[in-house]
């Protein structure tokens, strides 16, 4: 419910901006694919994915128009120390349990587990995925360069609606000791387990500068390279403009970034 509430607001703020110019408006529509990386701080020490943008733009006299996004992302992230952040009941208060003499410190820090009689073995890999739906409305300048060559500049403000998932691979080991006086009765048996945790969402509102290069292959068409950094504000600096969308602190609880960079190609099509 809170998601078609965004889309409606979002629409309509970019509904009255182009009926107010429509005399002086033409629609056009990119479609890119990107890469994406984290940039500054943030809780995992890596972060990279992929997405795409599907953008609706309105021109207002020959240089300004304004613009209305729809992207999809997926970022995995590598953080050491994902299981002290994610409060998985099941993982410490059950499972660790079944484990003798470990504890959830000492799982959590070094992802591996040796039984006391060395019968047993695990390895721990946790994989960690964020995924976004961002909705964004805008301004951009466009200018003329050289030949077919055209730039764009602009900004975008929007809301991520993001979700974080969490799985657990478990790598084991048990080893048999049928008759430790004869060579070659001894024998390990591997197997693989996989967990997954509570998943964690929220959402985040974020300032979006970009940049783009357009060349024209036609009058209706031009391939497009783009480049986006998406800056999310943090919920004391905004608020009353979550409150105003009603986003909870889940958001500001649970979303490991600061700021990202996309990095894309794409056609427009002009209408």
């Amino acid at each position: 419910m809170k998601r078609k509430n965004y889309i409606s607001i979002l629409l309509l703020i970019l509904s009255l901006s182009v009926f107010a110019n429509a005399q002086y408006s033409r629609l056009s529509v990119t479609g890119m694919g990107h890469l994406q990386l984290q940039s500054g701080d943030s809780r995992a020490s890596e972060g990279s994915g992929y997405g795409g943008v599907v953008q609706f733009n309105y021109d207002i006299g020959k240089r300004f128009r304004l613009n209305f996004a729809v992207g999809s992302d997926m970022m995995n992230l590598t953080q050491s120390d994902v299981l002290d952040e994610w409060q998985w009941d099941y993982w410490e208060d059950t499972y660790i349990d079944f484990l003798p003499g470990a504890t959830v410190e000492i799982v959590n820090q070094t992802l591996r587990y040796d039984s006391n009689d060395s019968l047993f073995s695990a390895r721990f890999s946790p994989d960690q995925n964020l995924k976004e739906l961002t909705l964004g409305v805008g301004a951009d300048y466009s200018m003329s360069l050289s030949g077919k060559f055209s730039g764009v500049i602009g900004v975008q403000l929007g809301i991520s609606k993001f979700k974080r998932e969490l799985r657990m691979e478990e790598h084991w080991i048990k080893r048999f000791d049928l008759d430790s006086t004869v060579a070659g009765l001894d024998y390990e048996y591997e197997y693989d387990l996989l967990h997954f945790a509570p998943s964690k969402q929220g959402s985040k509102i974020f300032a979006a500068p970009q940049f783009g290069l357009n060349y024209q292959l036609s009058n209706s068409l031009a391939l497009t390279a783009a480049g986006q950094y998406l800056v999310y504000f943090d919920r004391g600096s905004v608020e009353w403009l979550e409150n105003l969308f009603g986003i909870s602190d889940d958001g500001e609880r649970w979303f490991p970034l600061k700021n990202k960079l996309r990095v894309g190609v794409g056609l427009t099509f002009s209408y």
